[in-house]
Formats: C-alpha cells, sequence, structure tokens
C-alpha cells in the first residue's frame, strides 16, 4: 500500500497556491510519501475562514472561522504525593502557559483548552489541567493562561470533561459511568477497571461539578466552556445505547439518556450568570460499534431488532436540534470511543461531511 501510494503521489502534479508545480515532490526513501500524497479536487474560495463570525446566544465574535481543537496537554503540576492529595493536582505550569501562548499567536479565532477536569480523582491522564476551586490560588495561574492565550485576539474556551469508565485503573482505581459495562481493551499503556454505575445524587453532584469549573472558567477571564460529550468519556457514557443500560430517568430513550447534559447546561447559567458567556458541546455523531441486539428485543433468537449500537447520525441530528434550543452556540462534531477509534478512514459519506474523528487526544 505504501508502495501504491509514493506511485500515485509522484504521478500526479503537486499542488502550489492551488495550481499544478511544475515540480514534483519525490517520494521519501523509507517508502512514505511525507505527507505529499495529495488528492485531486475542485479550487475552493478559502477567504470566508478569513472572516468574523458572531454566535447566535452569547453574542461574541471570533475574529475568524478557524478554531484550535481541544487536545489534551498533560502539562499541568502533579506534586509526588497526588495519589493522597488529589486536589493538588492539574496547576498550570510554564509550559502550559507558553503551550497556549504560542497557540494565540497563530491569531486563531477559537482556542479551545484541552480535557480540563471537572473533579480531582476522575482524570483522563497524568498532567491534566484540573479547575474546580481555588482552595490553593490556582485561579491566578489561569488568568495567566488565558491573557497570554487572548494577547492576540483569540477567544478562549476551555473543553470540561470527566473520563468515566474510560480513565486508567492507575489513576482511577474505582471508576464510575452511566452503567457498569466494562472497558475490557487495553489502550495506550492503560488498563480500565470495571465502572460502578452512579447514583442519581452522584449524578447531580457530577452536574455541579460542571458547573463549579464553568464558573471558575469565567472568572479566569475564559470566554466560555465546552461540554465533552464524545470520544466515549461520562457524558457519552450517558449518551450511548452502547454504554448506558439504566432503567431510572437517566437511561432508556434518547432524551432520558440526554438528561444529564441539559441538567449540565442549566447548572452552568445558574452558576455564570453572563449572558455573553459560550457554551458550546462536543458531540459524537457516530461511535462505529458493531451490530447487536437493540434494547427493544425481546428474546435472543428475535434477530428482527439487530441494529448498530451506540450514537447514530439520527441521534446527533435530535441532539443537535435540542442543544440549538437550549441556546448552544455551536457544536463540534466528532466521533469513536476507545474501542472503536476512528483515527483512519471509515467512509465516504463520513469524510464528506466533514466530520474530524480523532478520539482520546481531541
Amino acid at each position: 500500500m505504501a508502495a501504491e501510494q509514493d506511485k500515485a503521489a509522484s504521478a500526479q502534479p503537486p499542488m502550489e497556491h492551488g495550481k499544478p508545480s511544475d515540480k514534483a515532490e519525490p517520494p521519501a526513501s523509507n517508502g512514505r510519501s511525507r505527507g505529499k500524497l495529495r488528492l485531486q479536487s475542485d479550487a475552493v474560495d478559502v477567504s470566508p475562514l478569513a472572516e468574523s463570525i458572531t454566535f447566535p446566544f452569547s453574542g461574541r465574535t471570533a475574529m475568524n472561522r478557524l478554531m484550535k481543537g481541544p487536545m489534551t496537554e498533560r502539562l499541568c503540576y502533579w506534586p509526588e504525593d497526588h495519589v493522597e492529595h488529589p486536589e493538588g493536582r492539574g496547576v498550570p505550569t510554564k509550559e502550559y502557559t507558553e503551550l497556549y501562548r504560542r497557540w494565540g499567536e497563530g491569531q486563531i479565532g477559537v482556542i479551545v483548552l484541552g480535557n480540563l477536569m471537572a473533579k480531582y480523582d476522575a482524570v483522563e491522564a497524568f498532567g491534566n489541567a484540573i479547575f474546580c476551586d481555588n482552595h490553593d490560588g490556582r485561579l491566578e495561574k489561569f488568568k495567566d493562561v488565558v491573557k497570554a492565550a487572548k494577547a492576540n485576539g483569540s477567544l478562549v474556551v476551555a473543553q470540561l470533561s470527566h473520563p468515566g469508565r474510560q480513565g486508567g485503573k492507575a489513576l482511577n482505581p474505582n471508576p464510575v459511568s452511566a452503567s457498569d459495562v466494562h472497558l475490557k481493551i487495553k489502550w495506550g499503556g492503560n488498563e480500565f477497571n470495571k465502572p460502578r454505575p452512579l447514583a442519581v445524587p452522584e449524578i447531580k453532584d457530577v452536574v455541579q461539578s460542571f458547573a463549579n469549573s464553568a464558573y471558575w472558567c469565567h472568572q479566569a477571564g475564559m470566554d466560555g466552556v465546552q461540554i465533552h460529550c464524545a470520544h466515549g468519556y461520562l457524558l457519552a457514557q450517558f449518551l450511548s445505547s452502547s454504554y448506558n443500560l439504566r432503567t431510572d430517568e437517566y437511561g432508556g430513550n434518547l432524551e432520558n439518556r440526554s438528561r444529564i447534559v441539559f441538567e449540565i447546561i442549566h447548572a452552568i447559567r445558574e452558576r455564570v450568570k453572563d449572558p455573553n458567556f459560550i457554551i458550546c458541546v462536543k458531540l459524537n455523531s457516530v461511535e462505529f460499534q458493531e451490530g447487536g441486539k437493540s434494547r427493544c428485543s425481546t428474546s435472543d433468537k428475535d434477530t428482527t431488532n439487530i441494529v448498530p449500537l451506540g450514537t447514530k447520525p439520527e441521534d446527533a441530528q435530535w441532539l443537535c436540534e435540542k442543544l440549538e434550543q437550549a441556546k448552544i452556540d455551536f457544536v463540534d462534531l466528532s466521533g469513536g470511543t476507545f474501542e472503536a477509534r476512528a483515527f483512519d478512514h471509515k467512509k465516504e459519506s463520513t469524510v464528506s461531511h466533514g466530520v474530524a474523528l480523532f478520539p482520546n487526544c481531541i
């Protein structure tokens, strides 16, 4: 396959500024095309990307249509005794601040901080940023990050997250989720313990933890928050029929499975009274789960209701309509989970609809 790609790369004239170039880029000696393989396409006017855009509900204006997607940075300070004292985790370092200063120099319309954890004891990885209170004065550190990122006119939004069952067992020995569905794979050097279902009072606590983090983000000068409902993390676990097997008001149909998300949106608005504060959502449009028996099947022998499980495009469509009614400024569509990672090409319809599919790191 690599050889075929190199052939294709050398056979097609490379493009310079939208026009064919006279100089072909030779393939790399290691058999890779060094990113020079190009697909033929019609010339497209990209000038609209440089235009400003005003979000419909917050009224905030981004200077252009570019967005730096949330990526897990893992650059924050964690003390050596963080297991005994998890409240010391997640303080911005000079490296973290410098990263966002550099992103800001790119004059990107919206910069999204990645995987900012809403609880000290539920984390994606060592080095995560955590901002759910100011017990140690970390507010000033986050203010420095925001000031650096906004110095050239960018809007700054923090992605708020909770890993649920997708927190590695070394840092999350007692994970929680919508249900007790175990993530049995090994990935990125991590193994995962079986989660227990959250009790309703604990769900209410999770909702408030997102709202508290949003409050402190606002205090630090951030322009908004993104609620992470994608890539198999906790809120995606509630949304997914693969992982949410509850029979109470947080399980069953999609309206119930999404209840926690809309409770978080409401709680953020109660905690942050600023009408110009952006609230946006990262959402899976598909999970690439294997087919399985739907929840409505009546017996093991019934094969009439075999359907792909997990979040599906029609679920995402319904959610997007409801999120618009809830005055969410924008939805960042993505796809995949730890079990069905979407780093590779899936199908033409996915590509043609412009869905970005890079779980965990985004």
